[in-house]
């Protein structure tokens, strides 16, 4: 067995202790992808079984469902047509027992996504008319907008560019129809569809009624359209917005989203700028117990410009525990991500509850690139260590 191989079934063996079975569907169905990455086929098939099993386990159905669209969508990625179909049906049977409108709505697009890629055309119609019916029908604004959203998305992906526009414009509320519209730009930048993505950014570029959220999310579309420039503008006005946001976690949590912006767009010397400043702020300016939700943000942004013993001194600040290991967990992610294997064994080595450790394991295995099997080896040694908690 090579070690990318042990690696993963040290994973899987984590994966297994985790004890809520919907959190061990999603692990798994990564891990699966994990093998998909090092041409382990066989293996990722036999792991999604595993999955499709644990979610069977789940009694929520909206917890049920999300990893039931995972496995479909890996199961299409090996081109196991069958399998993806079978789980996209029982997906679809979970998510409209789901009673909330925001999830169902999302589910509901996802999975008309999935219909159309599977060549089931008249399921996939069939879902663009349900999320359109729930719309019509629905009185209550934030839900409205959740039907109207997501179908608009679901049309664009299907080239039903008409059909997308009429959703969004069929919004009464302004500020709905200009988050639709961005979430339009989004679908389109990542379609490469780019006449659709000028006329949608156009309209949405002269609205008065930006913040900086919205000014965030629509720099985010143009950095995947391959227009940094135009995404350096909007991201300025982003940090102007946020700067003047009274509320003190809304203002934080906007001017934290923007170090990553910069970054994408070549910025990286601003985004450390904006990143030190905000931290500054919020270890001293008057903000002395910041919400979980902004030292969770914080956690994770140090963690991705380089700063992990400062991320985590933030992450070990938190006083919930299950929050504490939420930010662990990015903070592990991210540093992962950067190539950094050590800081995110260090982050393991912390961690003392065995369900969070395991965890982390997983995370860290399913985001694991490294291919040199020496290096690999030696962290199958370390990892075998920190899931016999020794």
């Amino acid at each position: 067995m090579q070690p990318i191989e042990r690696l993963i079934e040290i994973a899987v063996a984590a994966a297994r202790r985790i004890g809520e079975s919907h959190k061990a569907a999603v692990y798994l169905s990564k891990l699966a992808e994990r093998c998909i990455q090092a041409s382990l086929n066989f293996r990722a098939v036999e792991l999604l079984s595993e999955a499709r099993r644990q979610a069977a386990a789940v009694e929520v159905e909206f917890l049920r469902a999300l990893p039931l669209i995972r496995i479909a969508d890996i199961y299409l990625a090996l081109g196991l047509e069958n399998d993806s179909l079978t789980v996209t049906k029982d997906a679809l049977n979970s998510a409209r027992r789901v009673e909330e409108p925001p999830l169902k709505a999302h589910y509901l697009g996802d999975l008309a996504r999935l219909f159309f890629r599977l060549r089931q055309r008249k399921c996939g119609q069939e879902l663009l008319r349900e999320l359109h019916e729930r719309a019509e029908k629905e009185k209550f604004a934030p839900f409205e907008y959740a039907y109207r959203e997501r179908l608009a998305v679901a049309c664009a992906r299907e080239g039903l560019l008409d059909r997308a526009k009429d959703s969004v414009n069929r919004l009464t509320c302004p500020h709905s129809r200009l988050r639709a519209q961005i979430a339009l730009a989004l679908t389109y930048a990542q379609m490469n569809e780019e006449a659709a993505f000028l006329e949608v950014t156009n309209s949405c570029r002269r609205s008065p009624l930006h913040c900086a959220v919205t000014l965030s999310i629509l720099a985010t579309a143009y950095i995947i359209a391959g227009k940094p420039e135009e995404a350096r503008q909007l991201i300025a006005n982003a940090y102007s917005e946020a700067n003047n946001v009274r509320d003190a976690e809304q203002r934080y949590l906007a001017l934290l989203e923007l170090p990553d912006l910069y970054a994408k767009t070549g910025e990286r010397e601003r985004s450390e700028q904006i990143l030190s400043k905000t931290h500054e702020q919020i270890v001293e300016l008057g903000f002395s117990e910041p919400t979980d939700r902004v030292l969770l943000k914080l956690a994770e942004q140090l963690a991705k410009f380089d700063l992990f013993d400062q991320s985590l001194r933030v992450a070990q600040s938190l006083r919930r525990s299950e929050i504490r290991q939420q930010s662990f967990q990015s903070v592990a992610a991210a540093r992962i991500e950067a190539g950094c294997v050590e800081d995110a064994l260090r982050v393991v080595s912390i961690e003392e509850h065995l369900t969070a450790r395991s965890v982390l394991i997983t995370i860290i295995v399913s985001l694991y690139t490294e291919t040199d099997p020496v290096r690999t080896a030696k962290i199958v040694e370390r990892l075998s260590h920190f899931l016999d908690g020794t």
